[in-house]
Order: C-alpha cells, then sequence, then structure tokens
C-alpha cells in the first residue's frame, strides 16, 4: 500500500518488481480515493527483490528481502499417465 501525492483518486502509478534472478514484473496501477494505491505479489523467489513506483513527476525505490521459507514453492510438474 501507498500513498501519491497530491493526493486524489485516478492517478496512474506503475509499479514494477525486480527479482532476484533479475527478472521485472510490471503492473499498471490506480490510486483510489485519498491517492491511496494498492498491489500485492507471491514471491516465488528468495533474496533480495527492488521494488520501483513511477509516476508522473517521481519514482520511488524500496529493496525488500525475502527468505527461503517465505517464497511460494514452486511447482513441479507431474508426470503424465502412460495410455
Amino acid at each position: 500500500m501507498g500513498v501519491a501525492y497530491p493526493q486524489r483518486p485516478g492517478l496512474l502509478v506503475k509499479a514494477s518488481y525486480r527479482k532476484p534472478s533479475g527478472t521485472w514484473i510490471t503492473r499498471e496501477l490506480e490510486t483510489i480515493e485519498d491517492g491511496v494505491l494498492m498491489n500485492s505479489f507471491v514471491a516465488d523467489e528468495a533474496g533480495a527483490w527492488i521494488v520501483k513506483a513511477e509516476g508522473r513527476r517521481s519514482t520511488l525505490f524500496a529493496s525488500v528481502f525475502v527468505r527461503a521459507s517465505l517464497a511460494a514453492p514452486r511447482r513441479r510438474a507431474s508426470p503424465r499417465p502412460s495410455a
């Protein structure tokens, strides 16, 4: 959750998340009343993530560290039964 300034609904913000492996996930968000914006994601890799929020006039960076026990487990494909 964050708050954009000026605090008003309808402001567009680009949220980007950089995984520890270097891959980026990007989402377009729009503020609701009072400039509040919300977004969530499930970390699928342990390690240092970079979070970047970009508005029309400013950019904010933050870093988050995800422990291995908190990262979502990778799912393995189940073998197909033989015909």
